[in-house]
């Protein structure tokens, strides 16, 4: 059953579609075809509502931002958005939206209102998964929507509901065109309650999220703050110096252990960009030896997820077996490379912050080296940014390798961490501001 939105005009912009939602029902929301732009929400769909206390056994008593304080509810999205060369697309996402809370307060006993959060998500292989499957213990879902905030998770293009050809993997531009317009669709679901909206947008991502999440704060700062009135960003462990990253993780090491996603990485990225700029081979013969050459394109993205791919590479990291060595060789010793060239064209330091933005990692991950969050905030403090570098490496097992780091500590941890030293001050300073002014009325 599908109802059309009825609408309404806002302060700004266009018309926005009002979004009914009725606890758990299959009821869906669509638009016109009349009605397209770039972050339009076409439809949206319950999938399901975990109730506090299954979010805190799903956690084992122990969420990463403490014990829920909200239901939450999953719902899963469509909205509008562009590919890689500013053609339509349409895109899936999820929402994480707080119900039933207990009574929440910031600052000065001023009762909560929901701020929103874009939250960008790691790098997924299998083409089918969508962040509105996300289980009670997942580390967004549990660390935020369970506390208060509204979370919309985009699944990038060519990933979850996208019928888009290909994912183009660490490609700055349609990460950030993903994770603005998912924005924008989120902020049309939330008008429909402006009584609860606070008006604030945070953004983070971890991963390949990182550095979506850094190109997408690049892309708002630049164009879309009219419309987006983001209020901090947390990029974490992201590969922000990209060039430099493949480079220092050419031999299948990071930070002097064996990186075991190296080759998976490059092989994403490599058939990622030549599907983005038809330049990186003729064949993949050209790049991968046999027998990956044959399969590799249907790999990234298919049906398998990373953790299922992983026994068809070395399990040491070893990339030897994996490339040719002709353009191994060139890579390493050409700057002219056309793989440097690209990964170069998606760096994200040639830039300046002007929105709180706190840089979290383990300084002891394997997989993507704390270096890329320690140039990036020594490059933006050096051009004034307000800007802060979180390690949560002492907060990690001392036995896990670094690896885990990077894969099951990292983005739990430094949740919590922004959470609570970026996110959670401002909401209180906020409510703090809109306690004084009621005072004054």
């Amino acid at each position: 059953m599908s109802n059309m939105c009825p609408k309404f005009r806002g302060m700004t912009g266009p018309p926005l579609a009002v979004l009914v939602m009725m606890g758990a029902s299959s009821i869906a929301c669509a638009k016109t075809p009349a009605d397209v732009s770039r972050g339009d929400l076409l439809r949206t769909h319950p999938v399901v509502q975990y109730p506090r206390g299954a979010i805190d056994q799903a956690n084992r008593g122990a969420p990463p931002g403490g014990p829920a304080s909200c239901d939450v509810e999953v719902i899963d999205a469509a909205y509008r958005s562009i590919g890689v060369r500013g053609e339509p697309a349409i895109l899936s996402a999820a929402l994480y939206m707080p119900r039933n809370c207990r009574p929440l307060e910031r600052g000065a006993g001023v009762p909560s209102r929901t701020p929103l959060l874009a939250s960008a998500p790691g790098t997924q292989s299998k083409r089918s998964v969508r962040a509105s499957q996300a289980a009670a213990s997942d580390p967004v879902l549990s660390t935020f929507a369970a506390h208060g905030y509204a979370v919309v998770v985009p699944d990038y293009l060519g990933l979850g509901g996208s019928t888009y050809p290909y994912h183009p993997y660490l490609h700055a531009d349609s990460e950030a065109s993903a994770v603005v317009d998912a924005i924008l669709a989120a902020q049309e679901y939330l008008r429909d309650d402006r009584r609860n909206w606070s008006g604030i947008t945070l953004l983070m991502g971890y991963s390949q999220g990182g550095h979506a999440a850094m190109a997408a704060q690049r892309e708002i700062e630049r164009r879309y703050l009219d419309r987006i009135p983001l209020a901090a960003s947390a990029p974490m462990a992201g590969p922000y110096a990209l060039q430099q990253t493949f480079l220092q993780a050419w031999a299948g090491r990071t930070n002097g252990q064996p990186n075991v996603l190296a080759p998976q990485l490059l092989a994403y990225t490599v058939v990622s960009y030549e599907h983005v700029y038809g330049d990186i081979y003729h064949t993949p013969a050209d790049v991968f030896r046999m027998p990956y050459a044959q399969q590799i394109e249907s790999w990234y993205p298919g049906a398998s997820t990373l953790g299922g791919l992983r026994s068809k590479f070395p399990a040491d990291g070893n990339m030897d077996t994996l490339r040719q060595p002709a353009f191994a060789a060139d890579f390493q010793d050409n700057p002219g490379n056309t793989l440097r060239r690209r990964l170069a064209a998606n760096d994200l330091l040639n830039w300046t912050p002007r929105i709180p933005t706190a840089l979290c990692g383990s300084s002891k991950d394997a997989i993507v080296d704390y270096a890329n969050s320690r140039a990036a905030y020594a490059v933006f403090k050096q051009h004034g940014a307000p800007v802060q570098l979180l390690d949560v490496a002492d907060e990690v097992p001392g036995e896990a390798p670094g690896a885990a780091h990077h894969t099951t500590y990292g983005a739990p941890l430094c949740y919590a961490r922004v959470k609570a030293q970026v996110f959670d001050p401002l909401l209180d300073a906020a409510a703090r501001r809109i306690a004084r002014r009621k005072r004054h009325l």
